[in-house]
């Protein structure tokens, strides 16, 4: 089974309950279970120079933890952290990457870490 949110589905929790019935040999048998699901705004990560350095901001989960990394090299796969935000009590993340201007090319991934 599989659910897949419409496209206008809001974030929040949603609560989905899937139960299972049996009716073999051994007599009628049922099974409850019962998972929360979180759905969260999708990333829109937005950058801009400021006074020479990059400005990364993407939209947050309170109490979530996200890590911003950078690569100068996709191919190397060596991913940097740049930045760590634990436990945020905003639903905004900003950071800025001073050293960009000096690196070339630069790549930006953000995780969430759960």
């Amino acid at each position: 089974m599989s659910w897949t949110p419409a496209t206008t589905q809001t974030p929040g929790n949603y609560t989905a309950q899937f139960t299972a019935s049996d009716n073999a040999a051994c007599g009628p048998g049922q099974t409850t279970a019962q998972v929360v699901i979180q759905l969260v705004q999708p990333l829109a990560l937005s950058a801009q120079i400021q006074q020479g350095a990059l400005q990364l901001s993407f939209p947050s989960a309170a109490g979530e933890t996200y890590q911003v990394q950078y690569s100068d090299d996709l191919e190397s796969g060596n991913w940097q952290v740049l930045q760590e935000f634990t436990g945020l009590q905003t639903n905004r993340v900003t950071t800025l990457d001073p050293t960009v201007i000096s690196a070339g090319a630069r790549f930006y991934r953000v995780q969430w870490l759960r």
